[in-house]
C-alpha cells in the first residue's frame, strides 16, 4: 500500500498509503476526519532523522522548463529513488520580478545528512552531463535537518485523486519556501519548531488544497530556517504564507523578527512515495507474522 504522487506538465496524480509513516525516527500524530466510505488523513511527522536539500538554480529561459521537468521526471527520478534513503523529490519553475529568467528548483528528502549529500553530488554530475545548456549556472544549495513535516494523505488504495483543469494556464499544484536568516540561538529553533508544530501545523494542514508542508534548519555556513509548502494552487499558497505571517506576527515576531525571502512557482514534478514506504514495510512486515502465527496455531 504504497502512496505515490507524481506532478508532470498539467495533471496531478496521487495515490496514497493506508496507514502511518514510522521511518527515520519520526514520532507521528494522526488527525482523522470522518467522512461516509474514506476518512481523509493527515499524518504530522516530527521528523527528526529526515534531511533535506534544495537546489535553486538561477539564470533560466522559461522556454527550457518543459525540457528540464521531462528530463527530471523520465532521467533523473528513476535514478534519484534508486538511491538509499530516498523520501521526496520536487521540482518547480520560481518566476522571479522583473526578470526574463526563472529559477529552477529541486528539493530532495533523505533518511540521512550523507544520503542527501550524495543525492546532491549525483544530481551536480547528472546536471553536468545532461542538461548542462539548460541550467548553466551553478545552484545555491539550502540543506538541513527537517524538523517538521506534514503531508496529506487519502488512506483508500484503490482510489485515485485526480486534479485536473481545463484553464490550461493554471498550474494544477505550487511550491514556495521562506528562508528566515539568522536564526542560529538552538533554544530559540527549538522553541520556534515547538510553536510550529503544535498550533501552525494543524492549521496549514486542514486548510483548502494542502499536500505538503516542512520546516528544516539550515546547516553551517548558512543560517536560519526554511519553510516549503505545496498546494495544489497557487492562489491556497498564498493564503497559506498570509496565516504563515500572521502566525508569526502573533508568536514568533521575537524569535524570527526579520521577514523572509520568499520563493513560489509552478510544481513541475513531485513525487513523495518514498515517505510512505515504511508504513508499506510495516504492513508487509505484519501480514507475514500474522501469516505466520496462523500456521502454527494450525
Amino acid at each position: 500500500m504504497l502512496g505515490k504522487a507524481i506532478i508532470m506538465g498539467r495533471m496531478v496524480h496521487l495515490l496514497f498509503t493506508l496507514g502511518l509513516f514510522f521511518g527515520a525516527g519520526g514520532a507521528i500524530l494522526a488527525e482523522e476526519e470522518t467522512a461516509a466510505e474514506c476518512p481523509r488523513t493527515i499524518t504530522i511527522t516530527d521528523a527528526a532523522g529526515l534531511f533535506v536539500s534544495i537546489r535553486h538554480f538561477e539564470g533560466v529561459d522559461p522556454a527550457n522548463i518543459p525540457e528540464i521537468g521531462r528530463i527530471a521526471q523520465d532521467e533523473f527520478l528513476p535514478l534519484l529513488k534508486e538511491a538509499r534513503g530516498f523520501r521526496l523529490y520536487a521540482t518547480a519553475s520560481i518566476r522571479v520580478e522583473d526578470q526574463e529568467t526563472v529559477i529552477a528548483t529541486a528539493v530532495n528528502v533523505f533518511t540521512s545528512e550523507e544520503e542527501m549529500q550524495n543525492a546532491n553530488e549525483l544530481a551536480l554530475e547528472f546536471v553536468s552531463a545532461n542538461a548542462a545548456e539548460l541550467l548553466p549556472l551553478a545552484p545555491t544549495i539550502y540543506s538541513g535537518n527537517v524538523n517538521v513535516l506534514a503531508a496529506y494523505a487519502n488512506p483508500c488504495p484503490t482510489q485515485e485523486t485526480s486534479a485536473t483543469t481545463d484553464d490550461e494556464e493554471r498550474s494544477p499544484a505550487y511550491l514556495g519556501y521562506r528562508v528566515y536568516s539568522n536564526v542560529e540561538e538552538a533554544d530559540d529553533i527549538d522553541a520556534i519548531n515547538a510553536l510550529v508544530r503544535d498550533h501552525f501545523v494543524p492549521v496549514i494542514s486542514a486548510a483548502e488544497g494542502f499536500i505538503l508542508y516542512l520546516n528544516f534548519t539550515l546547516l553551517p555556513p548558512l543560517e536560519g530556517v526554511v519553510a516549503l509548502n505545496i498546494f495544489a494552487s497557487e492562489a491556497e499558497l498564498k493564503e497559506a504564507n498570509d496565516q504563515a505571517a500572521e502566525f508569526v506576527a502573533a508568536d514568533l515576531v521575537e524569535l524570527l523578527p526579520s521577514p523572509p525571502q520568499f520563493y513560489g512557482g509552478d510544481v513541475t514534478v513531485l513525487d513523495f512515495s518514498g515517505l510512505f514506504a515504511d508504513a508499506a514495510l510495516d504492513d508487509q512486515e505484519a501480514e507475514q507474522s500474522e501469516t505466520a502465527g496462523e500456521g502454527d496455531e494450525k
